[in-house]
């Protein structure tokens, strides 16, 4: 099986959460899973051969974002789901809490926490548009209700 996963917080300097989740399931996968194929999506070149040994099975696949303001939202919504299908993926791993809408195939997201949903009254306006942004992908990537009881 060809296994995507969204790997772009491996090049991010901020260390900590998303970073060390996706690092250590990378290093988990590539340890115990020489059967499936792995494409790991990222944001920008890495040089993760020797964190990341492979016995052939996994590659990285650079996915970039050139528009400043709609980033993020590009590398994440447009360019994962052109990949994906271009690169005949049966499944898309995203684990750092959203994903894209729209998908040629089943995806697997992975929600470690919901504090983002009480975001909206943060002080800054990139939190608050970040809180939002999750909001909105979040609900409806895990299908969740848009409104609480």
């Amino acid at each position: 099986m060809r296994i995507g996963i969204d790997a772009r917080f491996l090049t991010h300097p901020q260390m900590g959460g998303f970073k060390t989740y996706t690092e250590s399931l990378l290093q988990a996968l590539t340890q115990v899973d020489r059967e499936n194929e792995y494409l790991f999506y990222v944001d920008r070149d890495i040089d993760a051969r020797s964190a990341f040994p492979c016995a052939g099975n996994c590659s990285f696949r650079v996915v970039a974002g050139a528009a400043p303001l709609v980033g993020m939202m590009w590398r994440e919504q447009v360019t994962p789901p052109r990949r994906a299908s271009q690169d005949r993926i049966a499944l898309l791993h995203s684990p750092a809490l959203t994903a894209p809408l729209w998908l040629s195939c089943p995806f697997v997201l992975t929600i470690h926490d919901v504090i983002w949903l009480d975001g909206a009254g943060e002080a800054s306006f990139r939190r608050r548009a970040l809180a939002v942004h999750h909001g909105v992908v979040a609900r409806n990537a895990a299908r969740l209700p848009t409104h609480q009881p």
